[in-house]
């Protein structure tokens, strides 16, 4: 794609795959007076004699390209600057391999690109992906033009996404594996003295053993390990514990 003489360009939740330029800029040119903003975008597996993936070129004019929240080959590195253009490049963008599937548009499973695009923008109920599948399936929308059908897990069956309830701080995930702590089969939960009420990980532990306990969950098909922080417990939920038949 051209931007050329004092154009103006959004592009959001878009994917740049298999182009090839002649010239400059395998995914998007900017050049003269022109100004482009990228977000939430893949841009991967193109070529072009200069800049495989963008080309910013002033001609001593004002002419930036701003990118975010993207999948970019070659990283801010890879772009080319000539002639006074300049790249607004943001701290969210990554340099991963999207694993895009045979038809370079679609997300295959373990995909960075995943529930991954600016989590403070508001996707509107309207926006529909290439398969014209509503965005934001689980947290954010995905980064690129498809919405994946991937990695939408619900353990707990409270039809909120596991992802998200970690996110918005509700779950506990101590291994940062993007499962809640309570379907795992073997957890860990903590307990310490301290500002109640926590979520049982070792940075945010149940201020009351109880609390603890009573998280664990059956405890007859899984092995619960409750680890208790150094500090002094006292006050209710700290002695008379209740184990109902736990194998803790």
């Amino acid at each position: 794609m051209n931007a050329t003489a004092r154009a103006n360009v959004s592009i959001t939740g878009c994917t740049f795959s298999e182009n090839s330029s002649g010239n400059q800029g395998g995914a998007v040119a900017c050049i003269l007076n022109s100004h482009v903003t990228i977000a939430d975008s893949i841009l991967w597996g193109n070529t072009a004699q200069d800049g495989i993936s963008l080309y910013v070129k002033g001609y001593d004019a004002p002419t930036t390209i701003a990118v975010d929240y993207s999948d970019v080959q070659g990283g801010a590195a890879g772009v080319l600057l000539v002639d006074g253009g300049e790249l607004l490049w943001g701290a969210s963008n990554f340099e991963d391999d999207p694993l895009l599937d045979a038809d370079a548009l679609h997300l295959l499973p373990g995909s960075p690109c995943i529930d991954r695009s600016n989590p403070s923008a508001e996707v509107a109920t309207s926006r529909l992906d290439i398969d014209g599948e509503p965005r934001a399936g689980q947290c954010h929308a995905d980064v690129g033009a498809d919405e994946s059908p991937f990695f939408i897990r619900d353990c707990n069956n409270n039809n909120i996404a596991d992802a998200c309830e970690i996110e918005a701080g509700s779950g506990a995930d101590d291994n940062l594996n993007l499962v809640l702590d309570s379907c795992e089969p073997n957890k860990t939960i903590y307990a310490g003295p301290g500002t109640c009420p926590g979520i049982g990980t070792d940075a945010s532990p149940y201020c009351r053993i109880q609390d603890a306990i009573d998280a664990a969950g059956d405890g007859l098909n899984e092995v619960i390990n409750i680890i208790l922080k150094d500090g002094t417990y006292t006050g209710i939920g700290n002695y008379d514990l209740r184990f109902g038949g736990k194998r803790l």
